[in-house]
């Protein structure tokens, strides 16, 4: 469970710095992540891309720079997968929830939605 509480801390500093370099350092190779609004499953290959915009958008019209923070953080171990579902929020943009899972020590898919 440690190694998993590992990834998924990781993978949130990742997420709240527009680091893919530190989330693809705790992500598998089959990773992928959904972005409910737009029904978009997005591979590990086309996930840079999709961050990039993402951290664009959110800086846009002035707003400050992008940093994502979390409220509300709930994890739950079921066998050898934790599960964590919270609140995401860039601050002056927009805001919504996700929940993402990792095993062995890895996020192994993600899934958000505003």
């Amino acid at each position: 469970m440690k190694a998993n509480q590992a990834a998924l801390d990781e993978y949130r500093l990742g997420w709240a710095t527009g680091d893919t370099n530190i989330i693809f350092g705790v992500v598998t190779d089959t990773f992928n992540f959904t972005w409910v609004p737009d029904n978009d499953v997005v591979s590990k290959a086309r996930f840079p891309s999709f961050l990039s915009d993402f951290i664009t958008l959110s800086e846009s019209d002035g707003r400050a720079k992008f940093f994502q923070t979390y409220d509300n953080i709930i994890q739950k171990q079921v066998g050898d997968t934790l599960y964590e579902a919270a609140d995401w929020i860039v601050a002056g943009y927009d805001r919504g929830s996700y929940l993402n899972a990792a095993k062995e020590g890895k996020v192994i898919w993600d899934i958000a939605t505003t």
